[in-house]
């Protein structure tokens, strides 16, 4: 009895001792845990706190610029990797809080190939890069006025320059520096333009051209075997200002560096060159920057050593070197795209708390790319619908269409303009086009009733014509493949012209030139009514021709030379506001919607309940026959491939159907 009662102490003293020994352990780790909590806030406040001679860091490799983000889905976004690409008008705004924003003291740049091959680096056009550099400059002379020569820091760093509009982007920068082996590309502009007529005549596919305008060249790969006399003088021209832009940009930029450039180390590298004229220039120390710079591109690429003594870099030294820094250092680095997240929030913060008529609400809204009909992130129903969006809300002062296409379809183009003026007349909201990289034939019918257009002089815009050339595919053609086509089951002469397999002649020939004239003679009605400019002056202006920004400003196909910031800055001064100190607030359209509301909207929910319900009343017949359809489908894409042209193969099926698109 004495020894139960001694165990039954024992234990008590043993379930006290695991009771006190757990609850010291439940209190170590909740102190452990607080302790832990407390130096993550305190890592986390560090990080998302934008501290005093703060210097950002921007890496173009992940942080490329672009016109504008796609909607490319959640699998796009993963094979990223990583990758957050930057809109020009992001990178333009953060550019200018920065500058005024007295905790920045610096920009560090790296312009390194380094990426993911998955998804390439955006490319870099002049347009942008001007405005760019002009951001970038704008940052430059504010912290020396604040801080003096050498308390700011603004340094461009690579291993390589392999695309040379990051060059000349990088020359806004102080201090640009260049790996050993790395290379410096500086040639300049051209255009390469391959011919394919000889070879569609050999496979046995007829191209008839029905463009209208004696410079709209995108056919005349397949109509011609070289560039006509006056594409070849209108392409000559465009690229000849754009190289002296391009030239004059670097040469203004480094022109302390190029001053000290000797005329042994050209000689040496054997830098002759010529000017436009022809004649020799003299390698003499009265060289203008301007005219080192032409013969340096005469010599490019070139090596890390000769850039260096040419004066287009300040050091030939490893990336390593600027952004380590040391466990010593006392720098306070942050990432460009993080400072942009945390001042746009303390932007959102101020703007909160002014009175609504000290606010002036901006709609920009972008259209890149392809113009197309269909659908598609820019496809004409959604810019159309965004811009009405946009012209309808009452706190929405004016609108700014920020521009970037080559051009397109000539439907989808007017279908984007009508909605443009509806907006200015309707609603009375000006609308202001900004043009970027490019903006030529289908952008210019887009916009040629804006209020205003700007555009950098670096865009390439113009181009007022009509591009439309008919293939036709000969039996010789089909031969090649071993088909025959038997079209005999027609039963009007549009019904048998409408077919790529027949040749187009009298009437049907006649008529489709005569539409190609008519739709020529609306588009310059549509710019001189836009423009507010005679006929006659925009036919002389038109027939294709293609310019640069400076060239269409003294045209008067523009108003003003700038960039979006100063399109921005347009749209402000005739929008109506409350007061004359009022604050910008830029939106973008359409605005962001949540996951499930865009799946409903873009129609791919009833797509996919539609497909449910086809797939369950289709017998097997009709699963054969749709399988042969697209099999049919695909092998006349195959065979348009093959030929280099483009074909609708359904038009040849249904009668009635062009299967050709008119463009602009």
């Amino acid at each position: 009895m004495a020894a139960s009662n001694s165990e039954s102490s024992i234990l008590s003293v043993a379930s006290d001792v695991c009771v006190v020994a757990t609850g010291a352990f439940v209190v170590l780790a909740l102190a452990y845990s607080s302790y832990k909590s407390a130096g993550l806030v305190a890592r986390q406040k560090k990080l998302f706190t934008i501290h005093d001679g703060t210097v950002l860091k921007w890496k173009l490799s992940r942080n490329g610029i672009v016109e504008a983000k796609e909607n490319n889905g959640l699998l796009a976004k993963l094979a990223a990797a990583g990758q957050q690409h930057v809109t020009l008008f992001e990178a333009v705004q953060a550019l200018r809080w920065a500058k005024d924003d007295d905790r920045v003291k610096g920009l560090e740049m790296d312009f390194g190939q380094a990426g993911f091959s998955a998804t390439p680096r955006p490319q870099l056009g002049l347009a942008q890069a001007q405005e760019l550099h002009e951001a970038i400059r704008a940052f430059r002379e504010a912290k020396r006025r604040k801080f003096g020569d050498k308390k700011y820091s603004l340094t461009a760093f690579t291993d390589t320059f392999d695309n040379q509009d990051y060059f000349y982007l990088a020359t806004a920068f102080d201090k640009v520096t260049m790996e050993p082996n790395g290379l410096l590309q500086m040639n300049g502009y051209s255009s390469t333009m391959p011919f394919v007529k000889t070879l569609l005549e050999r496979l046995g596919v007829d191209v008839v051209p029905l463009s209208k305008g004696e410079c709209k060249g995108a056919m005349a790969m397949f109509t011609d075997t070289e560039m006509p006399k006056p594409i070849y003088e209108n392409t000559k021209a465009l690229f000849g200002a754009l190289n002296e832009q391009f030239l004059r940009g670097i040469a203004s930029a480094r022109s302390a560096g190029l001053q000290a450039f000797s005329t042994s180390a050209m000689k040496q590298w054997g830098g002759m060159t010529k000017t436009a004229e022809g004649s020799e220039i003299q390698m003499t120390g009265n060289m203008t920057a301007d005219d080192k710079v032409r013969a340096l591109m005469d010599v490019s690429p070139l090596m890390s050593d000769e850039a260096l003594s040419a004066g287009l870099i300040t050091d030939v030294a490893y990336k390593r070197e600027t952004w380590h820094k040391g466990a010593e250092s006392k720098v306070q680095e942050m990432p460009f795209t993080r400072y942009k997240y945390l001042r746009a929030k303390e932007v959102k913060k101020e703007l909160k708390k002014l009175p609504a008529k000290k606010k002036v609400n901006i709609a920009l809204i972008h259209v890149s790319g392809q113009i197309k009909e269909g659908e598609g992130q820019y496809a004409p129903d959604k810019v159309a619908k965004t811009v009405l969006e946009a012209a309808e809300d009452k706190n929405v002062g004016a609108i700014v269409m920020r521009m970037n296409t080559p051009g397109g379809g000539m439907w989808a183009s007017d279908t984007m303009r009508d909605a443009i003026e509806y907006a200015q007349e309707h609603y009375k909201k000006p609308v202001i086009a900004s043009f970027g990289n490019v903006s030529a034939s289908g952008g210019v019918w887009i916009t040629a009733n804006c209020r205003k257009i700007l555009a950098s002089p670096g865009t390439i815009t113009g181009s007022i014509g009509i591009a439309y050339a008919r293939p036709v595919l000969t039996q010789k053609f089909l031969g090649h493949f071993g088909l025959n086509v038997d079209n005999r089951v027609a039963f009007s002469d549009g019904a048998r012209a409408g077919s790529v397999f027949n040749r187009l002649s009298g009437r049907n020939l006649a008529r489709v030139q005569s539409m190609s004239d008519t739709f020529y003679e609306n588009f310059i009605d549509v710019v001189a009514k836009g423009r507010r400019m005679p006929r006659e002056q925009v036919e002389k202006i038109a027939g294709g021709r293609v310019y640069t920004g400076e060239q269409a400003l003294e045209l008067g196909l523009i108003d003003e030379l700038g960039g979006l910031e100063r399109a921005l800055q347009v749209a402000m001064e005739h929008a109506e506001h409350g007061s004359d100190n009022a604050k910008m607030v830029v939106q973008v359209y359409p605005r962001s919607k949540g996951a499930l509301e865009d799946f409903v909207e873009s129609g791919a929910l009833d797509d996919y309940l539609g497909a449910i319900s086809v797939d369950m009343q289709a017998s097997v017949a009709g699963i054969a026959q749709a399988a042969t359809r697209h099999a049919v489908h695909a092998c006349t894409e195959q065979l348009a491939r093959s030929a280099g042209v483009s074909l609708t193969p359904s038009a040849t099926i249904e009668a009635g159907m062009d299967p050709i698109q008119r463009t602009l």
